[in-house]
């Protein structure tokens, strides 16, 4: 089921993945972008980097499947807080952020894309994808996801989901990507599902 990813990306179907404004961005851009990137982290020493950008979704999902391609474990961070970092520690000390910020002990910044050109981009293997509890009530609480399980939890929902899914709808999101059910619902079911 890994391979699905590049399998969509090689795919003739739906050649335009993303909608920014009226900007749409095809699957040649995405792969472009990814690999850009991808060619950056597969050079990391460290397994498990923290993702922390709240606002760019584009570049969001472009870093995200960067890391999955160069066999990263993910945190996917809601926001930067004492609390939430002090979760990290033993999990990693790298934060991917588009904000200009500083946090003693990590080291936190957005690397500048190589020029990717076209790229044979490995399969993605199974990987842990570490989400945040909200905190509201109780200090943040990480939560560990293999990627498999996910992959699954939209494969069984669209199974369901059938008869809806070839009336091709649209389909709106309204939680972020970095939580759960954004990433499985607004990134991971469009994504593999059209």
């Amino acid at each position: 089921m890994f391979n699905i990813f590049s399998d969509i990306l090689a795919s003739d179907s739906k050649n335009n993945l993303f909608c920014q404004g009226d900007n749409f961005i095809s699957k040649e851009k995405f792969e472009s972008d990814i690999t850009s990137y991808y060619n950056f982290f597969k050079n990391t020493d460290c397994e498990t980097i923290a993702v922390f950008i709240p606002e760019n979704t584009y570049l969001f999902y472009t870093v995200f499947m960067a890391l999955l391609y160069a066999h990263k474990n993910i945190i996917l961070l809601s926001q930067l807080t004492t609390n939430h970092l002090s979760g990290l520690k033993d999990k990693t000390t790298v934060i991917i952020t588009d904000k200009k910020t500083e946090y003693d002990g990590f080291k936190c910044f957005l690397p500048q894309p190589a020029k990717a050109g076209r790229a044979v981009l490995p399969l993605i293997e199974n990987l842990n994808i570490y989400f945040f509890t909200s905190g509201s009530t109780d200090q943040p609480k990480c939560i560990q996801k293999k990627l498999y399980t996910l992959l699954f939890e939209v494969k069984m929902h669209s199974q369901i989901q059938a008869d809806l899914i070839k009336q091709n709808p649209t389909v709106l999101s309204s939680i972020a990507p970095f939580h759960m059910y954004g990433m499985l619902w607004r990134f991971f079911f469009f994504f593999l599902y059209g």
